[in-house]
Formats: C-alpha cells, sequence, structure tokens
C-alpha cells in the first residue's frame, strides 16, 4: 500500500477520533497532522526520496 493510499484511509479515522472525543470545537486540532504530513513532503523532496524515474535510451 502506497503513503497516498494509507494516508487516504487514516484520514477520516483521525477526523472521527478526534470529533468523538473533542467534538466539533477542536476541528482546528486537524491542522496539526496535516502540517506534519506537509513537512515531510517538504523534506522527503528535498532530500531525493521523490525523484522522477530517468527515461531510457528511446530511439
Amino acid at each position: 500500500m502506497s503513503c497516498g493510499n494509507f494516508g487516504f484511509a487514516l484520514g477520516p479515522v483521525i477526523v472521527a477520533i478526534t470529533m468523538g472525543i473533542f467534538g466539533l470545537g477542536a476541528t482546528p486540532l486537524l491542522v496539526i497532522p496535516a502540517l506534519i504530513g506537509t513537512a515531510a513532503v517538504l523534506v522527503l523532496n528535498r532530500y531525493g526520496a521523490a525523484k522522477p524515474a530517468k527515461k531510457g535510451n528511446v530511439t
């Protein structure tokens, strides 16, 4: 399973737990995982983990 699929599946679970425990007023807390995910993507892109595949010799 790719990380995109994992995040897509985990998102609703995080929202449901947050809303269930803290109520609708805790919606701003959901910014925290979004910022962590954004930071992770930026770090991975900076250090080359997400480089595009190189094309071979195509004639």
